[in-house]
């Protein structure tokens, strides 16, 4: 099953400018960064399309932006950590510190990542 998905990496600064979501994780109003934009396949265990898939999914995304031998090789980024947000077919999942909440982000401003992190190299369409 595949599933269109959205990283965004939390760009939210403290007063000395130290990245906060390390420490307080995803919390509404933070500023984001789309960091990349792709599909992900993941293996289907029922035919329907439920939110247990879509946390699924972000968990393969999460092993997927961690390991040097899976990550993008047009994505030089950050690797996916606690204060990142994973929208995975609308439905927006911030990394805890352990597993992922659900969580809504419509109250954060939203740019783009540093365009350093995305190469011309070509990037895969689907991520696995």
């Amino acid at each position: 099953m595949r599933y269109s998905f959205t990283y965004y990496w939390n760009a939210q600064r403290d007063n000395a400018g130290r990245p906060v979501g390390f420490f307080d994780g995803y919390l509404p109003g933070h500023r984001l960064e789309i960091a990349y934009r792709g599909l992900v396949e993941i293996a289907e265990i029922t035919r329907t399309r439920d939110l247990l898939d879509l946390f699924r999914a972000a968990e393969t995304l999460f092993v997927i932006f961690n390991d040097d031998g899976r990550r993008p090789t047009c994505y030089h980024g950050p690797s996916m950590s606690v204060g990142s947000v994973v929208e995975v077919q609308g439905v927006c999942l911030a990394v805890a510190s352990y597993g992922f909440e659900r969580v809504e982000i419509w109250q954060s401003e939203i740019g783009l990542c540093n365009p350093q992190w995305i190469s011309t190299t070509p990037c895969p369409q689907i991520l696995r």
